[in-house]
């Protein structure tokens, strides 16, 4: 959680995206899918992707890619949310457009960026 406290004080955008514990627990303690759908990201079964937005993007693939405490764990078009169960997570940073993110996560090729905190 400091380092999503540290993150919001340097980017003013990362309020808008921060899911925490209290959303978590709300929204996602039987379907962790519904967390993801709630912060705008596209969830097919157990799978989250990136939204699309408008015609022109419709027709590019972008990947999604997916942070789990600040290391680079997913790059691709889908990420398999079912790989760590809700009560691990202490909170979840959604920027479905890269160029939204903090920039130490404005990677090449990202359409847009998933930061999990775990707790511990």
């Amino acid at each position: 959680m400091a380092r999503y406290a540290q993150r919001m004080v340097r980017f003013a955008a990362a309020a808008s995206s921060f899911i925490g514990p209290e959303e978590i627990e709300q929204w996602g303690r039987f379907d962790l899918a519904n967390v993801f759908r709630r912060a705008g990201l596209r969830v097919t079964n157990s799978e989250i992707s990136c939204p699309v937005n408008g015609l022109i993007e419709q027709s590019r693939s972008f990947d999604i890619h997916v942070y789990l405490d600040d290391v680079l764990v997913n790059i691709g078009p889908t990420f398999d949310i079912s790989t760590f169960p809700s009560y691990w997570i202490q909170a979840i940073e959604v920027y479905r457009r890269v160029t939204e993110a903090p920039i130490e996560f404005q990677n090449h090729g990202a359409g847009c960026v998933v930061l999990i905190l775990t707790k511990g």
